[in-house]
């Protein structure tokens, strides 16, 4: 049995394995003559990967079921396997070049490897583990926009001044940068208390109230208290949009960017923002 066959089990040495790192599966058989030319060059890239990713190379004739189970209609046909799903796959022999250029797109690197598994520590609730994750990932590459916007994320109530040192550098053009808006918007409403501060439209003066109360959603939000905070803004907007420049709409629509769509509040409290509008 060749290096790279398939030795017993399917779902330990690819869907397990590939939870620690990336896995390509080569599904072949001894009859077919594409499998043939694509099987060494697999391997070839393989050595030169130097651990970067797992190959295993899977012969339909030996295991049909498992063929069977991830659809494979014609061979050769390569899946790559990460955190035990399919994440990209090809047909055919492919030749070098663009079996190399295949690999390095679809095959994270190891800072985003890392990256990943700091979402998945903070995920389990483990933020100081996950901090130090993410800190790793942005000294080995401080353009990382992702690291950028968890290490914010963490630091946004307890500390909004570093989450906009996270935040400010990740540049406008980065996929997803509407996030990044919500997030420095947030920061900025946990830190304005000040009505001396307030921007608002040349010439408005607003009533002393309604400023009492923005503030006072500014003061809740720092407390994570959203739902206050939400309610606060919901009725400043609703008698004076020019306030701080409109300023209780920003904040509503960050905050319910940062809850996300389903979460509780959101549903709550969106029909009342959208009534307050018009």
């Amino acid at each position: 049995m060749g290096e790279f066959e398939l030795k017993s089990d399917f779902e330990s040495e690819v869907l397990q394995e590939s939870t620690r790192q990336p896995v390509v599966v080569d599904f072949w058989a001894a009859w077919c003559g594409p499998c043939r030319i694509l099987g060494p060059t697999m391997e070839k890239l393989a050595d030169e990967a130097q651990g970067r990713f797992k190959l295993v190379k899977v012969d339909t004739e030996a295991h049909p079921e498992i063929a069977q189970h991830f659809g494979i209609q014609s061979i050769p046909a390569v899946k790559l396997f990460i955190d035990g799903r399919v994440a990209a796959e090809f047909v055919g022999a492919l030749p070098e070049a663009r079996i190399r250029a295949w690999l390095e797109q679809e095959i994270p690197s190891e800072n985003d490897r890392l990256f990943r598994a700091a979402e998945a520590i903070l995920a389990a609730g483990e933020t100081e583990r996950a901090r130090e994750s993410l800190e790793i990932v942005l000294q080995a590459d401080p353009e990382h926009a992702g690291a950028r916007c968890r290490l914010a994320e963490i630091s946004l109530f307890s500390d909004p001044d570093a989450a906009r040192a996270y935040l400010e550098p990740i540049d406008d053009a980065v996929e997803g940068h509407e996030r990044v808006e919500d997030l420095l918007q947030l920061a900025r409403q946990t830190t304005l208390v000040d009505a001396k501060v307030l921007k608002s439209v040349e010439g408005h003066q607003p009533k002393a109230k309604w400023v009492d109360l923005y503030l006072e959603g500014n003061r809740a939000l720092a407390k994570r208290d959203f739902a206050a905070a939400l309610q606060a803004w919901i009725e400043v907007l609703t008698f004076d949009r020019e306030l701080d420049d409109d300023g209780a709409r920003k904040a509503c629509i960050a905050l319910f960017h940062y809850l996300g769509e389903d979460h509780p509040l959101t549903r709550e409290f969106n029909s009342a923002f959208s009534s307050a509008l018009f």
